[in-house]
């Protein structure tokens, strides 16, 4: 049993390292894109959303795990989770940004660029991630409410027509803001990738 000892060690560093590298590629593309004062203020933002859902995860009295993905923190819920409990939690995120950023408002007197730039990070984080499109926590939300009143199959036609909507718009948008501003590049990548998960969830 002694000698399987550094072969289970070396298991769990490999499996940590694999667990937290999807992160660190987040981290990296975060600072690679933004300045160091902006990537900060995002990272922290994001981090404390996430804490927004972990709380009303935790008051709702389920279980959860934490993996890394390309985009940050992904939660998953353990149990199954009632259709008013998921519009809870998926509401817990987006309500921690807001509060933040009310917090954070009185403060920029004090702390000036800091506190308004997290304020601001803080209020575009709630407005995006409450947008209806694939995964995001306002397609969450109004799915469960779809869900109390029509079956899961009409539920999931109507959000996912939402968000190719929606995507095809923020697509345009983008498209545009590329040929007069030479902006919104990552914009557009990733409104094309919710627009071609939308279409794909249709099969």
């Amino acid at each position: 049993m002694h000698f399987h000892k550094p072969s289970y060690l070396t298991s769990g560093i490999i499996k940590s390292t694999v667990s937290l590298l999807p992160i660190a590629i987040f981290v990296l593309i975060i600072y690679a894109f933004d300045t160091p004062f902006l990537a900060t203020a995002t990272l922290l933002c994001a981090g404390l959303h996430e804490v927004g859902h972990l709380i009303l995860i935790k008051i709702l009295g389920y279980g959860a795990d934490l993996k890394g993905v390309l985009s940050g923190l992904k939660i998953y819920v353990g149990g199954t989770v009632c259709y008013r409990h998921t519009m809870l939690i998926a509401l817990g995120g987006p309500l921690m940004n807001l509060t933040l950023a009310l917090i954070s408002l009185p403060l920029s007197a004090v702390f000036r660029d800091f506190a308004t730039c997290f304020c601001l990070v803080n209020l575009i984080s709630a407005i995006c991630n409450l947008l209806p499109l694939v995964n995001n926590d306002g397609y969450n939300i109004l799915l469960s409410l779809l869900r109390l009143k029509l079956d899961e199959y009409d539920s999931q036609r109507i959000m996912i027509g939402i968000s190719s909507i929606l995507s095809s718009l923020i697509c345009i948008f983008s498209l545009w803001a590329m040929s007069r501003l030479d902006a919104a590049y990552w914009c557009y990548f990733i409104s094309m990738y919710l627009l071609v998960k939308s279409t794909s969830s249709h099969r």
